[in-house]
């Protein structure tokens, strides 16, 4: 049976820098998903420093909601973060 990733030697160490993250972050999961928990995202978006931080929560996706049915709404919302940071390092 695999290791839960709450339980893998790279899990403990992401959350032990996670407070670290600054960088522009976009965090998608589905809701659905059953490899990582989508607390962990929620977890991931809370402790992040990060100034420009968006979570997108797909509801009825997996683990891989950009190669599942609806993947055009999930490339939507990258093309338009991306867009996002970059008119925001543009203005600073």
């Amino acid at each position: 049976m695999p290791t839960p990733p709450s339980l893998s030697p790279g899990s403990r160490e992401f959350w032990r820098y996670v407070d670290r993250i600054s960088k522009p972050l976009l965090l998608i999961h589905g809701d659905q998903d059953k490899i990582i928990p989508v607390e962990a995202s929620r977890k991931t978006f809370e402790k992040a420093k990060s100034k420009i931080k968006i979570l997108k929560i797909y509801p009825g996706k997996g683990h891989s909601p950009i190669h599942e049915v609806g993947w055009r709404d999930c490339v939507k919302d990258i093309a338009e973060w991306v867009n996002r940071v970059l008119l925001e390092q543009r203005t600073t």
